[in-house]
C-alpha cells in the first residue's frame, strides 16, 4: 500500500505504481485540499475501505508468513509528507511560511493518524523474538518503526531542524525507536540526523547511477559516528572489500546479484571468519 494508505484513510483518491520489473508496488493520492479552509473538515472514519483492506492484508500476511518468514514494519507518513498527501510539495513548503499554525495543527493531526496505522501493525504482527523485521530485512529489538524524511532534503539542516525533528523524535518515543532512509540528496543532513534521539539505523539509497554510497562510506561514517547504517552493494564489490580487508564495520550490508546460494554461504564463511 505504501503512503497512499494514509491519504486513502481520510478521504484521498489512492492510486496505484507498479514496477513489474523492479518488482514492487506502490501508492499515492493526489493532492485533498485546494486552502487550509478545509482541513478543520479532516477526520478519519475507522470503518473507512483503505482501514478495512489494510487489515484484510495485514491477516494475509500473518497466515501465510507463519514459520516462512518475517513481515518488515509499514511506513510513517508524517510530519510534511502527510500534509503533502493534504495539499502537495510546493503548497506544504508554502504553507510553512504563510500558515505555520495550521501545519503545526495538521502535524498533530499526522501523529495521531500514525500511531493508529503502527499500533494496528504491531498487534497483527507480534514481533519477532522481540524484534522488528526493518526494511531489507535488519532486525532490530523492540516495535520499531520506519520514519521518512524526505521532504527535508530539498531543504537546509536548519530547516529540517526547525521542522522536522521535532516530529521525528515524538514518534520514535511512542514506540521503542525507529530507523530512517535517506536519499542521494539528502547527505548534507545526515549530521542533524545522526543526533536524532531514539535512531536506530540510517538506511542510505543509491539513487544516482554515477555514484555509489558504498564507495563512499568511510566518509560518511565520519559523520554518522556510531549509528548503524544500511547499504546496498553489488556482490562483486562487496567480496571485492572482503579480499581487501577494508569492509567498514557497524554496517548492514544488502548484497545484490549474488550468483547463487553456495557463493552467498561462502562469503559469510569468510565475513564471519573475518569478525573472528
Amino acid at each position: 500500500m505504501d503512503q497512499g494508505l494514509y491519504g486513502g484513510l481520510i478521504g484521498g483518491s489512492v492510486q496505484f505504481i507498479c514496477d513489474p520489473n523492479a518488482g514492487w508496488i506502490s501508492s499515492m493520492v493526489p493532492p485533498i485540499f485546494k486552502d487550509w479552509s478545509e482541513f478543520n473538515e479532516l477526520k478519519y472514519d475507522p470503518d473507512n475501505q483503505w482501514f478495512r483492506r489494510y487489515i484484510h492484508q495485514l491477516n494475509i500476511f500473518v497466515e501465510k508468513s507463519e514459520k516462512k518468514f518475517c513481515i518488515s514494519h509499514f511506513i510513517l507518513i508524517d510530519s510534511f509528507n502527510f500534509i503533502f498527501e493534504l495539499f502537495g510539495g510546493t503548497n506544504t513548503y508554502l504553507s510553512a511560511i504563510d500558515q505555520p499554525d495550521m501545519v503545526r495543527k495538521a502535524i498533530d493531526f499526522a501523529f495521531d493518524l500514525n500511531v493508529k496505522v503502527q499500533e494496528t501493525f504491531f498487534n497483527s504482527m507480534h514481533c519477532l523474538n522481540g524484534g522488528t523485521c526493518s526494511l531489507r530485512g535488519q532486525w532490530i529489538p523492540g516495535q520499531i518503526v520506519d520514519e521518512s524524511v524526505d521532504p527535508f532534503h530539498l531543504t537546509s539542516a536548519e530547516y529540517f531542524e526547525r521542522w522536522g525533528r521535532g516530529p521525528v523524535e515524538r514518534i520514535f518515543d511512542r514506540f521503542d525507536g525507529g530507523v530512517i532512509h535517506i536519499h542521494s540528496n539528502g547527505h548534507h543532513l545526515l549530521r542533524s540526523i545522526s543526533k536524532i534521539r531514539g535512531l536506530k539505523a540510517i538506511y542510505l539509497e543509491d539513487d544516482l547511477e554515477d555514484s555509489s554510497v558504498f564507495e563512499k562510506l568511510e566518509n560518511i561514517k565520519k559523520t554518522t559516528e556510531d549509528i548503524p547504517l544500511i547499504v546496498e552493494v553489488d556482490f562483486y564489490d562487496f567480496n571485492r572489500a572482503l579480499d581487501a580487508n577494508c569492509l567498514q564495520g557497524g554496517v548492514f550490508y544488502y548484497v545484490k546479484n549474488v550468483p547463487d546460494i553456495k557463493s552467498a554461504n561462502l562469503s559469510m564463511k569468510r565475513v564471519r571468519a573475518c569478525r573472528g
